[in-house]
């Protein structure tokens, strides 16, 4: 080794990164077991480069992350939606019919106006949860049929009907209904037409006397 003159000026050691190598991913940890150090240049620094049995311990340990949740696509899950999925559909049919009888039954004594509000209200939240609950877990995108609510949930499954019958159905209860409100109509014409002449006959006996 030479003598360094005392007035040689002093000069800090420039860093010197290998483009080759890779830096640390920030979710990894530093550690003394982490990084590994090459040998030193003529800076005086050693490279830093992440181990590769690090790497390996690292990816597979996010990979056991990873697998050891439950398995959403496994057969076991997928019957366990498709069974919350009924269940909440068949609520939903239930409130529905709840709230028709209330909008029904809205004129007769004994409904309250602030009870029909609350069912169709219960009606909405309930619409939008199984709506959820068919978006998240894919079962939205199979055909439903509601099991019999006497038999509990191990009836299998109904039938699905065909477009056919479904639009005969269809047709057939939009005509029941119509006849329907066509009644309550001319039952309501007649109704006004008798208290109009009421009215009438109470305005010429006024008159009269």
């Amino acid at each position: 080794m030479f003598p360094v003159p005392s007035n040689y000026p002093s000069q800090q050691p420039a860093t010197v990164f290998s483009p080759s190598i890779p830096p640390i991913p920030p979710s990894i940890p530093y550690n003394s077991g982490t990084l590994a150090h090459g040998p030193s240049d003529a800076t005086g620094y050693s490279h830093q480069y992440l181990s590769h049995n690090s790497l390996n311990g690292y990816l597979s340990q996010s990979q056991d992350t990873l697998l050891s949740g439950p398995d959403m696509n496994s057969p076991d899950a997928f019957r366990e939606n498709i069974h919350t999925a009924l269940g909440e559909v068949e609520k939903l049919q239930l409130l529905a019919r709840t709230v028709l009888t209330s909008i029904q039954s809205a004129y007769q004594p004994g409904i309250a106006p602030h009870h029909t509000e609350a069912n169709i209200t219960r009606l909405q939240e309930q619409l939008a949860l199984t709506i959820e609950i068919l978006r998240q877990s894919g079962v939205g995108a199979l055909p439903l049929a509601a099991t019999s609510p006497r038999s509990g949930s191990a009836a299998p499954m109904q039938p699905i009907p065909s477009e056919p019958v479904l639009l005969e159905s269809v047709t057939r209860n939009l005509e029941i209904f119509y006849d329907q409100l066509q009644r309550r109509q001319e039952s309501a014409g007649v109704v006004v037409n008798l208290l109009g002449t009421e009215r009438e006959k109470a305005g010429v006996t006024v008159v009269s006397n």
